[in-house]
């Protein structure tokens, strides 16, 4: 047996270790080393869902965010970011044991709190966005709640390969849930139409006038933009072929200038922003347009208005107001209605039996005193009430209803989520299910019901396609008219009362035939050449093939010769329904006032 040396025993310990030890700590550090990272990742998520839930508290004290843009911008609310990535990583530094069950518990508690803010959330608010907004703003208290609350447990497994999986686990969740959890892709069916046996154009002997709708082209210019291109020709056309003073009318929806409204003349942006809305004021600018008077009418749009609430859009409007100013001295017959910074509503009478009502939505979004929005209602009131026999066509940025993403419509993927979520909690203003967008909506049904008539059409822009729907209500808008793709294009979704849908640049068309009867077209393009640049040959060839693709892809009679409203959604034989007259030769009625 041999004997062992003290001396020496030492020296083997210490400069020889066994493969296996060594390889265990190496594993460790790397597990430590993913631990850390993902416990940093999974604190800035958490962080980020605090961020979404304080802005959807300030939302529902009167403090909204535009646009999704808006938190890419530094704000204190985005603070939460920073510190719950800076708190992940120090407690996967000291207690790295311990970030399984805080990740655990704060989703787990989160779940719970969703379910329950979605339960209370009703309760609080009476709009359609509450129990989003509850679920949104409990889940984040459970989820802070639960993962602090974790931390006072002591006695925790400390095996290092178990806290990195289960917090791989809820980070892949949380991947997951961004990607495809808060989708409603499982919802949204192509655009299927039935075919419309649609109406043919009629004789320009038969029109009595015609008015062009196209809004949000504010990001097109002359000689880029196949779409003015086509508009401005069926202007000439129409203006000819009628030859009578305003016989044709073009009304501007609204987002007349990307990005932010007419700048002032020392910022660098100035010029890009005139060069969009004289692009605009052309279309009512040449031979025929100028020698009959055809008008141009604008209302002003969230972009206009520097898609904000501060005093910043009211200085942007007003620029606005004098650059139309300025181009009705040059000789273009163009308006904006109502004037800057008035709600209105104010009105024209187009002929004698059809009257226009323009008002600005965005500034019932911004303002926040009651009584002000009250008088507009008032007002909105006298005028649909004077209005008598007269058919009533409603004309605003934000649409009455939409099958667009403003419609609260967008695909969880879109933004990893984050989209959706805050849509459907009503923190985005500019959507239809914002509390302050619903008691636009609310406020006008009510008008609405007091007159028991409803308005013929109700036409917006806002979201960058062309829509045709039917009115949801009994006194809501026979039909609802979206055509905001003037220089942009966005997704459709389908859904109740959504006639026809296009996701393409275009325009609509109304033609007032003499015998009473309307007529609507809706005018299409390829989204390929939506804008055309690069060399002068390539804009030159592109410009003709994107105005060459305009067309008429969907037309219907809205009112036919018996004065009654047609059903979109029936053939055509069967589209006579009862509904109030379009004009009644009424000898006790007064004479249309027109201004």
């Amino acid at each position: 047996m041999r004997s062992k040396d003290p001396k020496k025993e030492p020296e083997k310990v210490g400069t020889e270790e066994h493969p296996k030890t060594a390889g265990n700590r190496s594993r460790i550090k790397i597990t430590h080393a993913v631990v850390i990272a993902l416990a940093t990742i999974g604190g800035a998520v958490m962080g980020f869902i605090v961020t979404l839930a304080i802005v959807v508290v300030k939302a529902r004290f009167g403090h909204y965010i535009f646009a999704l843009e808006d938190l890419a911008e530094f704000r204190w609310e985005l603070l939460p970011i920073p510190g719950g990535a800076a708190a992940g990583f120090r407690l996967a530094r000291t207690r790295p044991h311990a970030v399984a069950w805080a990740t655990v518990a704060g989703f787990g508690t989160m779940a719970l709190g969703i379910g329950a803010g979605a339960l209370l959330g009703p309760l609080l608010w009476g709009d359609g966005a509450g129990h989003w907004a509850g679920g949104v703003i409990v889940g984040a208290i459970g989820l802070v709640g639960g993962s602090v609350a974790s931390l006072g447990i002591r006695r925790v497994p400390q095996n290092h390969f178990v806290a990195g999986g289960a917090t791989t686990f809820v980070f892949l969740g949380i991947v997951a849930f961004a990607v495809f959890g808060a989708t409603n892709l499982m919802d949204i069916d192509p655009l299927d139409f039935p075919k419309s046996p649609g109406v043919p154009l009629p004789e320009p002997g038969k029109v009595d006038a015609v008015v062009f709708l196209v809004g949000d082209a504010g990001a097109a210019l002359t000689g880029q933009s196949p779409l003015l291109s086509a508009l401005k020709t069926d202007i000439e056309r129409w203006s000819t072929a009628l030859h009578r003073d305003s016989a044709v009318s073009v009304a501007f929806l609204g987002d007349n200038v990307y990005p932010v409204g007419i700048r002032d003349r020392k910022d660098p942006g100035f010029p890009a922003d005139s060069a969009r809305l004289w692009s605009q004021f052309d279309l009512v600018g040449d031979t025929a347009a100028r020698r009959y008077k055809a008008l141009g009418l604008f209302v002003t749009g969230n972009h206009d208005w520097a898609n904000s609430a501060s005093d910043v859009g009211f200085d942007q409007v007003i620029r606005l107001s004098e650059q139309i100013q300025t181009a009705r001295r040059s000789g273009r017959y163009v308006a904006l209605l109502p004037a800057a910074g008035d709600p209105g509503p104010v009105y024209r009478d187009l002929r004698r039996n059809v009257r226009i009502v323009f008002f600005d939505t965005h500034w019932f979004l911004r303002e926040r005193l009651a009584a002000h929005r009250a008088q507009f209602f008032e007002r909105l009131e006298q005028i649909l009430g004077g209005a008598r026999n007269r058919e009533v066509i409603l004309i605003s940025h934000h649409p009455f209803r939409s099958a667009g993403p403003h419609g609260a419509i967008v695909p969880g993927y879109h933004t990893l989520g984050v989209a959706y979520v805050m849509k459907k909690a009503g923190a985005l203003i500019q959507d239809l299910n914002s509390p302050p967008y619903d008691d636009l909506r609310a406020g006008l049904r009510r008008t609405f019901d007091a007159g028991r008539k409803p308005p013929l059409i109700y036409a917006g822009g806002h979201d960058h396609s062309l829509q045709v729907l039917s009115g949801e209500e009994e006194f809501d808008p026979r039909f609802v008219l979206v055509s905001g793709a003037g220089s942009k294009v966005s997704s459709v979704q389908m859904g109740s009362g959504l006639a026809w849908a296009g996701e393409q640049p275009g325009y609509m068309m109304l033609v007032f035939r003499k015998d009473n009867g309307v007529d609507l077209f809706v005018v299409g393009g390829d989204k390929q050449h939506l804008e055309c640049t690069g060399t002068v040959d390539e804009i030159s060839r592109c410009m003709a093939d994107g105005a060459n693709a305009f067309t008429i892809v969907y037309s219907a009679s809205l009112l036919g010769e018996s004065k009654e409203p047609r059903d979109l959604n029936a053939p055509l034989a069967d589209t006579l329904t009862p509904g109030t007259p379009w004009w009644t030769d009424d000898p006790k009625a007064p004479p249309a006032v027109v201004e």
